[in-house]
């Protein structure tokens, strides 16, 4: 039996599905210490969770997430549309019980999951819509060498990097304020500006220090290319924020980055390296995209949803 449930999942159900970083309970606490519901779809004969969304409640918003990326609906391969859609009508009766006026989920790019167009067309046809459309970016991790997956301009780029003798790293999550700086530094040269403060970033990746990696790209000791990527899942990492120094502009050491950060992703079974939105002040950035594509991307929408409830 498949049935809708309000509230933490009885004893003994397991999701079958990966959940993401920004919607676990601890990123949640996070993002608002209350305010919070959730609800599940569930297979009570399989003790199964097919399906859950997170909401803050506040000023008569309901809101998933309210501080992050993303939230929307987790879900699984299994999941039928007729079911889906029942959960969606399910979940704006007990938000209007709440007093809830208006609902607004961000959603993941459609590449994280096979299942995510499924969500799209649901919330089209409940009479979502959708409010913003961020194009982005992802590179889908295989046996292939990024190398492969380059246009023939950006294969020159990176044979020019490693003939320079740049070099790779992890570095510890203790330089996080030496490499914040640095990026906050050459994003602002590109009237561009980070999400998080310092001390924002800090506190998160203090509580969630298994979520973050930091990379370097070096020349002769000298740090001239940087970023601080989030581990969304066991197979998703996300390139948070990221910039080089201008001096090294013929270098290409963002080429140099991705490359080696591809291949991290290679090493720890991670399918997919979100390389992000592409745009400045909301707006699309069809140089930074055309980047991405050109280095091995895949274009990928990601969408916010909104919709006013009748009371």
């Amino acid at each position: 039996m498949i049935a809708f449930h309000s509230g933490t999942p009885p004893k003994g159900f397991k999701p079958d599905f990966e959940s993401f970083l920004f919607n676990t309970k601890k990123h949640r606490s996070l993002q608002s210490k209350s305010g919070w519901l959730e609800f599940h779809l569930l297979d009570f004969n399989k003790k199964q969770i097919l399906s859950s969304i997170y909401f803050n409640i506040s000023n008569y918003k309901a809101s998933s997430p309210l501080k992050a990326p993303f939230g929307s609906f987790e879900i699984s391969l299994q999941v039928q549309l007729k079911d889906f859609c029942l959960f969606v009508q399910q979940i704006e009766v007990e938000l209007k019980k709440e007093g809830v006026r208006k609902i607004e989920i961000q959603c993941p790019p459609e590449l994280y999951i096979s299942t995510q167009p499924l969500v799209t067309a649901t919330l089209s046809m409940l009479g979502f819509k959708i409010i913003e459309a961020q194009p982005g970016c992802c590179i889908i991790v295989n046996k292939k060498s990024l190398f492969e997956k380059m246009f023939k301009d950006k294969k020159i780029k990176f044979r020019l990097a490693q003939k320079t003798g740049l070099t790779f790293k992890k570095l510890s999550l203790l330089k996080l304020s030496e490499v914040y700086s640095f990026i906050a530094k050459f994003r602002r040269k590109l009237n561009r500006t980070l999400s998080m403060s310092s001390s924002e970033l800090a506190k998160t990746v203090k509580a969630l220090p298994h979520s973050f990696l930091i990379v370097g790209v070096f020349l002769k000791g000298r740090m001239i290319a940087a970023c601080i990527c989030v581990i969304v899942s066991n197979s998703i990492l996300y390139t948070f924020y990221s910039a080089h120094d201008d001096e090294f502009d013929k270098l290409s050491p963002r080429i140099f980055l991705l490359s080696n950060l591809y291949g991290w992703c290679q090493k720890n079974k991670v399918t997919l390296l979100d390389l992000g939105t592409s745009g400045v002040k909301d707006k699309p950035n069809p140089g930074l995209l055309d980047f991405k594509i050109r280095i091995g991307g895949t274009l990928t929408p990601k969408y916010k949803f909104e919709k006013e409830l009748d009371l």
